[in-house]
């Protein structure tokens, strides 16, 4: 009997970890920024497993049984491919009790473990691989010789997600901007035309911002970008900004956003700040994503909608509203320290980007919270009102650099995914080609690029050229010694 329980145990272990392991095969590239939350996860699940195990022990044919169902749902995507959705259910109840009936017999029972023994050992040596492989595609030709910048002077990089040249927004929505464009002079900033990304998003600009180069990747190597910007952040020394910044004691605080965080790397690139939740949703909903979740998930969240006395969409969405404000999450940690000192802040804003939580006056928009809201329906007017309340962020920061800061160094860039052979292989069409319509087809479209002008960079020209030129063109003009090369 004891014999019997032990294989029944380990055949559910086996089938309750397989979707782990596969969801790992699959995400295999990504494991750097969320082997934490992927832990959490796989123990979040186990627990109430064991649970079952211990009210069951006497029958621990029940918890087998559950194990089995779990296996099957996180096989329906795979089934899904061949299958429309009734049908997909449909094998998967066959399947269910095929499987149980075969149990029956002790040699199906062996080829189980031992089928899903050697696919986790499997799954698992790749993933070693993959992780240990090396991959990194750093070039370290270039080289940063010792450069004096100002003294006790702040530098600010700060990326806003999809943010698109004042130019393209103007004619794509038939307004006029030179006001804004005039505050920004205002507050000693120079706006800059012509400005494009050399990156196929947000990841790869990181690792060129902390390379100081443009990294070329290839289709295959694509895939790596979390890998290579996870290097780059655990080894300074390998990072070309990194390194300098270190050579010249400034520290490093990188402020990110719900999509990429100082806390995915080390806690000592956070300001005072905690994680804002237990376990990262990113996770969770693409763990979900191989399971019929994804069909109930528009009808599941039209519910919540409905029952507002949960308020649990309400609630989460706040707390994105407020984790993807990184320029305002900056503004409130500055507010108690108000000195100038020796500090590179990366900073990620996550807007305009969808979904576009903030009104044009950056107050949260409830309108998301609507049972019938559609980010395909909405996207322009959500962008445009997203696009106006990034402009008003800037506009504070640049008040208080101004105020507090004056010699400062501040370099802001618009962030967004280009069309590109990379971006339509991984991504297809971007939200902006299609909601945006033939613009972008009969367009080049620029990102949108900012400076500060009290430094020695005021004659020098940064139109027309990449992100990453105009961020060591500026740097290198505001050294006092040597320049990047």
């Amino acid at each position: 009997m004891l014999k019997k329980n032990s294989k029944t145990f380990l055949l559910s272990f086996l089938l309750i970890t397989t979707p782990f392991i596969q969801f790992i095969h699959t995400n295999v590239t990504e494991l750097t920024f969320y082997y934490i939350d992927i832990i959490k996860l796989y123990v979040l699940i186990l627990l109430p497993a064991f649970l079952i195990i211990f009210f069951f022990y006497k029958k621990n044919h029940i918890f087998l049984y559950l194990s089995i169902l779990f296996f099957l749902i996180f096989q329906f995507k795979n089934i899904n491919l061949y299958l429309n959705d009734s049908l997909s259910f449909v094998v998967i109840l066959i399947l269910f009790f095929l499987i149980i009936f075969s149990l029956k017999k002790i040699y199906f029972e062996r080829f189980f473990i031992f089928f899903l023994s050697f696919n986790i050992l499997f799954t698992s040596i790749h993933f070693f691989y993959t992780t240990f492989k090396s991959t990194n595609l750093i070039s370290n030709k270039q080289e940063i010789r010792d450069i004096s910048l100002p003294t006790n002077h702040n530098l600010y990089v700060v990326i806003v997600d999809d943010m698109i040249s004042i130019k393209d927004f103007e004619k794509i929505y038939s307004v006029d901007l030179n006001e804004e464009v005039n505050e920004f002079e205002l507050l000693n900033s120079k706006y800059i035309n012509g400005t494009y990304l050399s990156s196929n998003g947000t990841t790869e600009n990181i690792s060129n911002i902390l390379n100081l180069n443009e990294i070329n990747y290839n289709i295959q190597q694509f895939k790596f970008r979390f890998k290579n910007l996870n290097y780059l952040m655990n080894n300074p020394q390998k990072s070309l900004l990194l390194n300098h910044l270190k050579n010249n004691q400034y520290d490093f605080k990188f402020v990110g956003s719900s999509f990429i965080d100082c806390y995915f790397f080390n806690d000592e690139y956070c300001l005072n700040e905690k994680k804002i939740s237990f376990i990262n949703f990113y996770v969770i909903d693409n763990f979900l994503k191989a399971t019929p979740f994804i069909i109930f998930r528009k009808y599941l969240k039209n519910k919540v909608k409905e029952n507002n006395k949960f308020n649990y969409l309400n609630t989460r969405y706040k707390e994105l509203f407020q984790h993807n404000d990184a320029i305002g999450r900056l503004l409130k940690f500055k507010s108690i320290e108000k000195k100038e000192g020796k500090t590179f802040y990366l900073v990620h804003h996550y807007s305009p980007h969808d979904p576009h939580f903030f009104n044009s006056d950056c107050s949260f928009r409830n309108k998301i919270l609507d049972v019938n809201w559609s980010i395909e329906q909405d996207y322009k007017e959500g962008y445009k009102l997203a696009y106006i309340c990034t402009l008003k962020k800037i506009h504070s920061l640049l008040k208080y650099i101004k105020k507090y800061e004056p010699n400062s160094i501040v370099i802001i860039q618009g962030d967004m995914l280009t069309n590109s052979e990379i971006t339509e292989y991984y991504f297809g069409s971007t939200p902006a080609t299609g909601y945006f319509g033939d613009y972008y087809k009969d367009s080049k479209v620029n990102n949108f690029s900012l400076l500060t002008t009290i430094n020695n960079c005021k004659n020098e020209n940064f139109a027309y050229i990449s992100n990453i030129e105009v961020l060591k063109k500026f740097l290198t003009c505001n050294a006092k010694k040597n320049k990047i090369k």
